[in-house]
């Protein structure tokens, strides 16, 4: 069993196949028609089941905003009735939206907007085999690379971010004993592989920023220089992107 089938996909004969389906659903939903920002959202609602307020907390908008922009998009989708058939292999021009639909869903998961639950590990566990499925579907994109590399990395560190009391715990007291350090060597090759392509993206800075971190024994040897100038490369192209703990 290959190291990513053990981290994200449990079961390779059932999650498997059903990951690969739920891709092929996300790129229904990422129709040309629509922008980057309702592909998502309708993805997230219709193939991943979130609710209104989940999407609306997601995109930093009102629930209600959040609902007329699902119903116009999915009127328009509607009116062009051409958004069936199209596979991850076929639609390159999908691809971003795509990619952006799996990182809200790992955010979700990471941190939910609601409920009493505060990591929801299914919608991690979910959008880690989505971005692997969508990884082997692409494998000469670094940018999807380093999509599943960052939330292998993220996700590592999972186990110690809450107390005992269920607190957040901040990334500088967690317990590194805890992190899964066999997915942090496993996601870092994984960024090496895709950094060595030379066609640099935010997903893939975004992962070498958790690399730093993942390397470090304690927070005190943390490459805080390095920090530093990835978060000023990541400015760039995301201004005060939030980033998770």
């Amino acid at each position: 069993m290959s190291p990513w089938t053990r981290i994200a996909l449990g079961d390779p004969d059932v999650a498997r196949g059903w990951k690969d389906e739920l891709l092929r659903l996300l790129f229904a939903c990422c129709h040309p028609a629509l922008d980057e920002g309702e592909s998502a959202a309708l993805a997230l609602a219709t193939v991943v089941g979130l609710s209104n307020a989940e999407i609306a907390a997601a995109f930093l908008v009102m629930p209600r905003t959040m609902e007329q922009r699902l119903t116009r998009a999915r009127q328009r989708l509607r009116e062009r009735g051409d958004y069936e058939g199209v596979t991850p292999e076929q639609s390159h021009e999908r691809i971003a939206a795509v990619m952006r639909t799996i990182h809200l869903l790992f955010n979700e998961g990471y941190w939910a907007s609601a409920g009493d639950i505060p990591i929801r590990a299914e919608l991690c566990r979910l959008s880690i085999g989505l971005a692997h499925s969508l990884h082997e579907a692409h494998p000469d994109r670094a940018e999807v690379a380093g999509l599943l590399a960052l939330l292998v990395l993220h996700d590592a560190r999972r186990a110690a971010r809450l107390d005992a009391d269920g607190h957040a715990v901040p990334l500088p007291d967690q317990d590194r004993a805890r992190w899964d350090h066999a997915a942090i060597r496993v996601a870092t090759q994984l960024l090496e592989r895709a950094l060595s392509r030379g066609e640099l993206g935010p997903f893939q800075t975004e992962a070498a920023i958790s690399a730093v971190h993942g390397r470090a024994r304690t927070a005190a040897e943390t490459d805080w220089h390095e920090i530093a100038a990835l978060y000023a490369l990541l400015e760039g192209w995301r201004p005060r992107a939030p980033q998770c703990a």
